[in-house]
């Protein structure tokens, strides 16, 4: 009995032992503020390292974008919160756009299975200005995308309004040992028409929730000792 407990022990060891200590290969994180100002934080937010907590602000001529990151992983699962706080300071007869988008480059040596959502309260007081909210998974160069969900609302059309726009996927699968590429984006614009000075403000957040899922033939083939090895027990017990 003692046997087979140490051996049920071993390969269940192996199974949740990290074969990668870190399926996220670079990432970019980043706020703007056009015309005028963007702080992508490239090189502060290098190597990444788990648990990840910072947070950047700009500010310039009374609009703000920041961000702060709360990213946990290891090689079986990961969780990845993004805030982001936007303010426009719109102005007749200049255009301004403030955003917080990120991208995530992960390659796992095992399957991954991916889900995201991102939602956005936004206040857009004049026309005309919009919002938009966008969560998405493409391959590394770009040109393929798997998934991608985003909403917008429109003052043009609309009319001056506070809502919510949302944007998700669930339960995505990725394939062992290629490399692709979450991403996320909250964007406000203020066109230079605007009807009069206003501020236009967003709260945001998105998530990311990661999960490896271990080959069948590994986890059978690390497995089948022990079932073998029961089965025989079982059998000189009878």
């Amino acid at each position: 009995m003692f046997r087979l407990a140490l051996t049920v022990g071993l390969v269940v060891a192996v199974l949740v032992a990290p074969v990668q200590a870190n399926f996220i290969e670079d990432w970019s994180l980043g706020v703007l503020i056009a015309p005028g100002n963007a702080d992508p934080q490239n090189d502060r937010f290098r190597d990444p390292i788990s648990p990840f907590m910072e947070s950047h602000t700009i500010e310039l001529l009374g609009s703000i974008a920041s961000a702060s990151y709360d990213f946990e992983w290891n090689a079986l699962s990961g969780d990845f919160d993004i805030a982001s706080n936007l303010q426009v300071a719109a102005i007749p007869g200049a255009n301004r756009r403030v955003t917080s988008a990120g991208l995530f480059y992960i390659n796992s040596p095992v399957p991954l299975l991916i889900s995201g959502t991102s939602e956005f309260d936004y206040n857009l007081p004049r026309d005309s200005m919009f919002t938009i909210v966008d969560l998405g998974i493409s391959t590394e160069d770009g040109i393929g995308v798997i998934v991608v969900d985003y909403d917008l609302y429109s003052t043009t059309t609309g009319g001056p309004h506070a809502g919510t726009v949302t944007a998700g996927s669930s339960d995505i699968l990725f394939p062992a040992n290629e490399t692709f590429v979450m991403q996320y984006s909250f964007l406000i614009d203020a066109d230079s028409g605007v009807s009069g000075s206003a501020l236009a403000s967003g709260i945001g957040n998105a998530h990311f929730e990661v999960t490896a899922i271990p080959e069948p033939t590994t986890v059978w083939l690390l497995a089948s000792p022990v079932l073998m090895f029961a089965a025989h027990r079982t059998r000189r017990s009878g």
